[in-house]
């Protein structure tokens, strides 16, 4: 006669089940933060790699045109058909409140050493003056010019292109910007970096060293807490034509204002917008990402040595930025 074993109908407990979830839910907690961290690094390998491209893409603009790119040119003449706030332009679109003259930027320049030639040459940039004509060309997002850590608007809304135009003029952000003085901004040759307007800098112009000195750093997005930051890969655009483009700054180029990622309280609502929408920062813990004039990219920490409100650099972080200032710095 065969024997039929009857089953265990005995099952998980409450109390085990529990326990298992329990210890599923520790496991999770301790991965994420791994994970997290692997997502951060990957990202920051991509922004490393921007920068490597923008390195490359300005030693290969310097071999070609003997000077690294200004950064930013006026079209001369500049275009004056948009004078008034009713004024229209070529295609019957109302522009501007203000006088103004726009301008092409560094990134601009940069495009056909980008693998960007068709966008360069459909934007006719650095041709003729009616740089607004070609709306779809300066709000085209550049992967190339864009942290991906960086979770902000593809169209830059705080940028003066925007800001000082009809709504819908807004350029494509840029996470980008070239060092333009150690302090604050500076338009014309007197800055202390190597970008200003039409200032075609030379590699025999870095006396400090290629291998120490900044060429272009990160600025992150950050509405939420300054209203003003980030930039655009474009160019410039100025409040009316007698008083320049006051800030370029804030659009193309970046200055040592402020040590990186430092936000400094004040009374003002939001705090400190400008000053840090015109400083280098990141969303990269700890620091910021920058590429130097040898084509190297370093991660510079936010606790380098910096100081503000001098004449001449007289900082570490202020030494990097300047091209010229004597000071050689070593280790960093």
């Amino acid at each position: 006669m065969v024997r039929i074993r009857k089953k265990s109908g005995r099952g998980f407990t409450l109390v085990e089940l529990l326990v298992v979830i329990a210890i599923i839910g520790i496991l999770i907690a301790l991965l994420l933060p791994a994970v997290q961290a692997a997502r951060e690094a990957a990202r920051r390998s991509q922004c490393s790699n921007n920068l490597k491209q923008i390195g490359l893409a300005l030693h290969n603009y310097h071999d070609v045109l003997k000077s690294f790119p200004s950064c930013f040119v006026i079209p001369s003449p500049y275009d004056t058909s948009a004078n008034y706030s009713t004024a229209l332009n070529s295609m019957g679109e109302q522009v501007f409140t203000l006088a103004s003259r726009p301008a092409w930027g560094w990134g601009a320049f940069l495009l056909p050493y980008l693998e960007q030639a068709p966008l360069y040459d459909q934007g006719r940039v650095g041709q003729g003056s009616q740089i607004l004509d070609h709306r779809d060309e300066f709000q085209t997002a550049l992967s190339e010019f864009m942290c991906p850590s960086d979770d902000g608007d593809v169209l830059n809304n705080d940028s003066n292109w925007n800001r000082l135009t009809e709504n819908g003029w807004e350029a494509a952000k840029s996470n980008y910007v070239a060092a333009n003085d150690h302090e604050t901004r500076t338009q014309n040759s007197s800055a202390t970096g190597a970008f200003y307007e039409n200032s075609n800098t030379r590699m025999r112009s870095i006396t400090d060293g290629t291998s120490n000195t900044i060429a272009v750093g990160e600025r992150r997005y950050q509405p939420e807490d300054t209203g003003v930051s980030c930039a655009v890969w474009a160019g410039t655009i100025s409040a009316d034509a007698t008083h320049g483009h006051g800030s370029f700054d804030r659009d193309l180029a970046g200055t040592g204002v402020r040590a990186i990622n430092q936000i400094v309280p004040s009374s003002s609502t939001p705090p400190d917008d400008w000053n840090f929408s015109r400083a280098f920062s990141s969303h990269h813990p700890g620091g910021a990402q920058f590429v130097l004039f040898d084509g190297s990219v370093r991660f510079i920490s936010e606790t380098i040595e910096h100081s503000v409100g001098g004449s001449v650099p007289n900082s570490t972080f202020e030494y990097l930025i300047a091209i010229r200032d004597g000071q050689v710095v070593g280790e960093f």
